[in-house]
């Protein structure tokens, strides 16, 4: 009987000390795509985006029922198309609900042209790269340890890097100038 007993105790704490998978949250805004998001632990993360207004609404739930606290950001960042900071592109937001008494956080991901800048957050920005960037994130306490979900996003409509085409363009016009400037000197 004893043997039974500690048996479930093993089982038990087994099940208490067992890992909770971290999660990362990838916001898309690639050129030709619909803007979207996705995660690998579906499980706990919920979301769904709008394509007219180009926002993504995520839902993030505490990752354990032995959640003691929480704390991450910057809970809101403007995100510039280039380094003169001249015109925010996409803009994110992560704000705390509490829906029958469990704490969920909402990450709003904002895409367009010429967005207003988050007033809330006049230092928080990042520029565009057109590469997968790291904007938040979000460290969960339990009892089994600290949690870290990470939050990026990837654009691609980094402005000021011209097509090929229009380079290729460019090129051959140089080029017919400087020889049209050669034929004419005697």
């Amino acid at each position: 009987m004893n043997r039974y007993f500690l048996g479930a105790i093993g089982a038990v704490s087994f099940l208490l000390a067992a890992p909770i998978s971290a999660a990362t949250i990838n916001f898309n805004d690639l050129e030709g795509q619909p803007i979207s998001f996705s995660t690998l632990v579906p499980s706990r993360i919920t979301g769904s985006c709008n394509q007219v207004t180009e926002v993504c609404t995520v839902t993030v739930l505490n990752p354990s029922p032995t959640f003691l606290g929480f704390n991450g950001g910057p809970t809101s960042v403007n995100i510039y198309e280039d380094a003169t900071l001249s015109s925010v592109s996409d803009t994110f937001k992560m704000d705390l609900a509490f829906v029958n008494n469990n704490l969920q956080i909402i990450l709003t991901f904002q895409s367009g042209d010429n967005l207003t800048p988050i007033s809330a957050c006049a230092s928080c920005f990042t520029v565009e790269s057109g590469l997968l960037q790291n904007i938040a994130g979000i460290n969960w306490t339990t009892a089994n340890g600290t949690v870290t979900d990470s939050i990026a996003f990837q654009s691609n409509d980094v402005a000021g890097v011209p097509e090929p085409a229009t380079l290729g363009l460019m090129g051959t016009a140089l080029l017919t100038l400087g020889l049209l400037r050669k034929r004419a000197r005697p």
